[in-house]
């Protein structure tokens, strides 16, 4: 499968560059902490950068940060670790993305992350453009898939026993093509879609409904790792 590849349409980025970005980096070792911040500014665009030594400092800081639109997380950390933190955002910061960093970016440690609603998994041994790619395309389209996701998205499927390509195929002309726009970069929202291809908001609505409903998916999540997966834009 090949990368993802994401570039920010210029009204998008005009949309950003109004705020600072709010940036945490959580990790326990203030020596990697830094040079993780020191990595993460030289991203492009207006930061604030919030720095925590585990989850709990999180969540003591930003409670009067403000929204926080990107989370670096170590998995490994004392008091509350990395997959547990990003369980805590889930829950009570929904839209923040976190991307989850590892030592070890072993099966095990990719799925514990994923299943913890990380965003993508990197190793700490990433380089500069890479971090700046997966944390543009997290932003953008709420994924970023590299060789640890992509096997372990293969390995979730094998032990589904099931093709999704075959249910894919059961989906009208018209399911199928809403669906691909729903996930293409760029694309905001299901109105946003409805209005591409000229059809009423509540029509694109049952359509996305009926489509979930044959591919046994409950969310946008689902069918983006459903497609990506597939390479069912090719398709």
């Amino acid at each position: 499968m090949r990368p993802v590849r994401c570039r920010w349409r210029k009204t998008e980025l005009a949309m950003i560059a109004e705020k600072s970005l709010r940036i945490a980096v959580i990790e326990d070792f203030a020596l990697t902490r830094r040079g993780i911040v020191d990595t993460v500014r030289e991203w492009p665009y207006t930061l604030e950068v919030l720095e925590a030594e585990d989850g709990v400092d999180y969540a003591e800081r930003c409670a009067d940060w403000g929204h926080v639109h990107l989370a670096l997380v170590d998995v490994r950390m004392p008091r509350r670790d990395g997959y547990e933190t990003m369980r805590w955002m889930h829950k009570h910061q929904p839209r923040t993305k976190a991307l989850a960093i590892t030592y070890d970016p072993a099966p095990a440690v990719v799925r514990k992350a994923l299943q913890s609603h990380a965003c993508t998994v990197l190793g700490k041994g990433v380089g500069l453009k890479e971090l700046h790619r997966a944390m543009n395309a997290v932003m953008s389209t709420g994924y970023y898939v590299n060789q640890y996701v992509s096997r372990d998205l293969l390995r979730t499927v094998e032990a589904e026993g099931e093709r999704p390509a075959e249910r894919w195929g059961t989906l009208c002309p018209r399911e199928q093509e809403l669906l691909l726009l729903y996930v293409s970069e760029g694309v905001r929202d299901l109105a946003e879609v409805a209005t591409r291809l000229g059809i009423a908001l509540h029509t694109a609505e049952t359509h996305r409904r009926n489509g979930y409903k044959k591919l046994g998916i409950h969310g946008k999540d689902e069918l983006m790792r459903l497609v990506l997966l597939n390479g069912l834009r090719e398709s």
